[in-house]
């Protein structure tokens, strides 16, 4: 393990200032490249991790074999606490998308999306609500942010699988906040500013933005990440969407009874 600044030296790494922060355990597996700073309660990054920033933490933090610091490392007594944006209570209608499909979605609140295989979810400006997003392989959300920012927000869980990706068209930003747990499988390559109450982020993944969680934080082998700070939080939530709004998309949506 090489340091190559002294923790007098450290500024504390907060939420809004990391590349990755859990208000919990973080642990990066091994050959990680990081530029950008980490804060958490628990730091742990496994062997050949090369780190381009500082690290605070509450608890303990632990560099493998063979890693480098270009930075220092802070015990901190306490960090701001992450806050989430409140979620209507009335959900829009559920959306289902098969196989092989590229769809084009408004800015509104949803249900819950289900998504099959090799699909891609265009969005422009404004903030899209979810109950839950689950996808299987290939998701790619495309955010255009040429006329503003691109804000998701998901009230329960996110799972997406293989080759996850969310990217941009334009010069504004992508925020995705998960109120539950954030989940993707391998290759995920992800252009944007997250916050989540947990995240796992699977092998060989790629971020250019930021990850900030409120409990554990979990990232696979040959992670690449770069920091990218993120606007001022600002989330106008939409009106819950009818079914109707959807005739013409190519995609089923249904109404369930909430009980």
């Amino acid at each position: 393990m090489l340091l190559s600044a002294s923790a007098a030296d450290a500024q504390v790494v907060g939420a809004s200032q990391a590349l990755l922060f859990a208000g919990g355990d973080l642990r990066v597996r091994q050959n990680a490249n990081i530029t950008g700073g980490i804060g958490a309660s628990s730091v742990r990054l496994d062997q050949n991790a090369r780190v381009y920033g500082d690290i605070s933490y509450l608890n303990e933090y632990r560099l493998g074999r063979n890693s480098q610091l270009v930075g220092a490392a802070d015990r901190v007594a306490a960090f701001d606490p992450i806050a989430m944006p409140p979620i209507p209570s009335d959900q829009g209608p559920d959306l289902r998308i098969s196989n092989n499909q590229n769809v084009h979605l408004v800015a509104n609140t949803f249900g819950a999306l289900q998504v099959q295989n090799n699909v891609t979810l265009s969005l422009s400006e404004g903030v899209y609500v979810f109950e839950s997003i689950i996808g299987r392989n290939n998701l790619a959300i495309v955010a255009d942010t040429t006329a503003g920012d691109v804000s998701i927000v998901v009230s329960e869980d996110l799972l997406g699988g293989n080759q996850f990706t969310i990217s941009s068209i334009g010069e504004n930003s992508v925020q995705l906040t998960v109120l539950g747990r954030l989940e993707t499988g391998n290759n995920a390559r992800l252009t944007a500013n997250i916050v989540a109450g947990s995240a796992d982020i699977g092998q060989n993944a790629r971020l250019v933005g930021s990850v900030a969680t409120q409990r554990d934080l979990a990232i696979g082998a040959n992670f690449n990440g770069t920091f990218v700070a993120p606007p001022e939080p600002s989330v106008n939530l939409p009106a819950p969407a009818t079914a109707a709004a959807f005739a013409g998309f190519g995609l089923a949506a249904s109404r369930r009874r909430r009980g």
